[in-house]
Order: C-alpha cells, then sequence, then structure tokens
C-alpha cells in the first residue's frame, strides 16, 4: 500500500524518529512535512551512545519514550482497524486528549482527518453526530470538547 497515513502532528519540542536511531536500515521509516518553517536538531547514534553510557538515566527515559512510542503506535493500528467510524473517532479523540486534556482543536480539515482515520467524510460526520448525541463529546467549529472520556474510551 503506497498510500500515506498522517500518524501524528508534532508540536515544538517533540521528538520523531527514534527508531531510525539504533536501526541499519537502508532507509529512514519517517516522513515529516513542516506546515510551517522550522528548526530540528538531529543527534547522532554515537552522541546518544555516549550519553547514555554517562548517565544511565538518559538511556531510562530513551526506553520509556520508545516504550511510550510502542504504546502509541499501538493505539494508532487499532484506530486503522476499528471496525467502525465511531470507534476511530473515539481513538482518535482519546490519544489526543492525554495527561488531563478535555479539548483539542482540530489542526487540518476534516476531509484531512477522514483521511487520517482511514474512513470516509460522511462516515466522520456521522460519527460525531453520534458521539454528540450520546453526550460524549460536544462539537464547536474545530474545538471538540471530551465531556465523558469514561464513556469515550468504552468506544474504542
Amino acid at each position: 500500500d503506497s498510500r500515506r497515513y498522517i500518524m501524528k502532528t508534532l508540536t515544538p519540542g517533540e521528538c520523531f524518529g527514534a527508531a531510525a536511531v539504533f536501526c541499519n536500515c537502508p532507509e529512514y521509516v519517517t516522513v515529516l512535512d513542516a506546515r510551517c518553517p522550522c528548526r530540528i536538531v538531529f543527534f547522532p547514534q554515537t552522541l546518544l551512545e555516549s550519553l547514555m553510557a554517562e548517565c544511565p538515566a538518559v538511556a531510562m527515559n530513551y526506553i520509556r519514550f520508545l516504550s511510550d512510542r510502542i504504546r502509541f503506535l499501538n493505539d494508532r493500528i487499532q484506530g486503522l482497524i476499528s471496525p467502525s467510524a465511531c470507534q476511530a473517532l473515539a481513538a482518535f479523540l482519546m490519544d489526543c486528549c492525554t495527561g488531563g486534556k478535555t479539548a483539542i482543536v482540530l489542526a487540518g480539515s476534516i476531509a484531512s482527518l477522514a483521511d487520517r482515520l482511514n474512513i470516509g467524510r460522511s462516515s466522520l460526520y456521522r460519527a460525531f453526530g453520534q458521539l454528540e448525541r450520546r453526550g460524549l463529546i460536544a462539537r464547536e467549529g474545530k474545538r471538540i470538547r471530551i465531556l465523558d472520556p469514561d464513556g469515550l474510551s468504552r468506544h474504542i
């Protein structure tokens, strides 16, 4: 399948490409598209190895980071293979609202979100409607509030 999936929208300070650091793969598996001019910092493998050798806490934090990425990717895969648009949308919203967040603002269009969730636009609109009617979310334009996180997580 040659389609590209938007896995995550990065914010300033976030990491990417962790899978490539200690991998001997000829291709880089992450593709980034910047929405605006930005700076990125690359840490070569040798630097990371030195930091980890000098400070074991760096190695532990890297392992925690990779573990979180594995969990994120497992959730994302589940969202891609979800049997319903409602489940895919619920999984996306729960993923966006971590750390106590109860609202998100959609970064792109409804069409781009539908593509990201691998569902049709009309199915996405129906899913939004279902979740709103059940009192799980409230939509105000691109702003979505999670009204019942526990109820929403049961839809995944």
